[in-house]
């Protein structure tokens, strides 16, 4: 799990009824500016239903949000238990970004 979403080199998309998965570029890692929000138009696109990510800050936050995409805070652990505690209920929904538009201040 990577701590910043705009900045994760790449998304893992799961089907969580078959635990089959694929690995996304992201594109927008590399960006200047704006890669939260170009990274949440990715996962947009590739019709995701939710996101479990260490950090998501505002754009990417509204971006999503706008697209019925929702977010949970996962900041440790693989892929795999990310999955499985947000099957199991056990990740917190957020309803705001958990950090501000500039990746290196996490709002606590």
């Amino acid at each position: 799990m990577h701590a910043h979403f705009g900045r994760a080199p790449f998304f893992v998309t799961v089907n969580v009824e078959t635990m089959e998965y694929e690995a996304i570029p992201n594109p927008a890692a590399s960006s200047t500016t704006g890669a939260g929000a170009q990274a949440a138009q990715l996962l947009v696109r590739n019709n995701v239903q939710a996101v479990a990510a260490g950090n998501v800050g505002p754009h990417a936050t509204s971006v999503l949000q706008k697209a019925g995409i929702r977010v949970y805070v996962a900041r440790e652990g693989t892929v795999r238990e990310a999955v499985e505690a947000l099957v199991h209920g056990q990740l917190e929904q957020q309803a705001e970004a958990t950090m501000t538009g500039d990746s290196r201040k996490r709002r606590t």
